[in-house]
């Protein structure tokens, strides 16, 4: 089945284009992060700062992918006919993140924007509620290493976003001192916890788009770039990380795009 209105098309291609800006900046910071380490270790000041930086802009894809899924879903439900198994008002309000509700002063529907939810909770509903439009199912395996290791990731983006002062914690550690690479810092980012959380990042991205190829094959190629993106920022962090051959030979080998073998396989 493939049925990509304009509307449908400008979310795919303005989605993608995002991620791919993000990826873009993670995966220059990743060839910076690796001369840094190797040259000052992995926990200097500037390796540090490119290490929070990943973090940040890797965990900012997955929920533009979130949210840019979400607008497909509700767009592809509202504007094609041909599918029987439309969302109801409430699924649309959690994709779009708003409370429709009765105005009893006026008679009208009014909608109230301001409505967030869990990153976790939107990981699990954007991909079932996609499935269930077309007539299909789906549910988030949160039970597998590569959750736990997406947990772990979204504590670490927590920790950096939102600073908790910790006396007891500080003072047990606490350094002092003007040379900045000695200086105790405000979190501490494990390098295997920051490779593997971008793994589990990927494998996310890979499990919902190959739902999406099923029904929207026109848009492989996009698919097959973003996660190339992810596996050259892996591949740079490998060193830096500590990630040994065996432990990279595990992950799943990107994407080719050739006559011979499609970009998703």
């Amino acid at each position: 089945m493939e049925n990509i209105n304009n509307e449908v098309d400008t979310i795919l291609k303005s989605g993608y284009a995002l991620m791919t800006d993000l990826l873009t900046q993670a995966n220059n910071l990743s060839v910076t992060f690796s001369e840094e380490s190797e040259e000052n270790g992995n926990e200097s000041i500037t390796s540090r700062a490119l290490k929070t930086s990943i973090v940040m802009l890797t965990f900012n894809s997955i929920e533009a992918f979130c949210n840019f899924m979400s607008q497909l879903v509700v767009q592809i439900s509202i504007s094609d006919e041909s599918f029987s198994n439309k969302l109801t008002q409430t699924e649309i309000d959690f994709l779009l993140e708003q409370e429709t509700y009765l105005d009893t002063r006026t008679g009208n529907l009014k909608i109230n924007k301001n409505k967030y939810f869990s990153i976790t909770d939107k990981l699990a509903i954007v991909p079932l509620l996609f499935a269930k439009i077309h007539g299909d199912s789906f549910r988030l395996d949160k039970g597998n290493e590569q959750w736990r290791s997406f947990i772990k990731y979204k504590e670490i983006r927590d920790n950096s976003t939102h600073i908790k002062f910790d006396i007891a914690k500080i003072a047990e550690n606490l350094v002092i001192t003007n040379d900045l690479n000695k200086q105790s810092p405000a979190y501490y980012i494990h390098v295997k916890e920051l490779f593997f959380g971008i793994v589990s990042i990927r494998e996310y991205i890979f499990t919902f788009n190959s739902i999406i190829m099923q029904y929207y094959t026109s848009q492989k190629l996009f698919l097959g770039v973003i996660d190339l993106f992810y596996w050259m920022v892996l591949l740079n962090l490998k060193k830096a990380c500590a990630i040994t051959d065996n432990e990279f030979s595990k992950l799943r080998t990107p994407p080719v795009n050739s006559k011979d073998k499609p970009i998703i396989s």
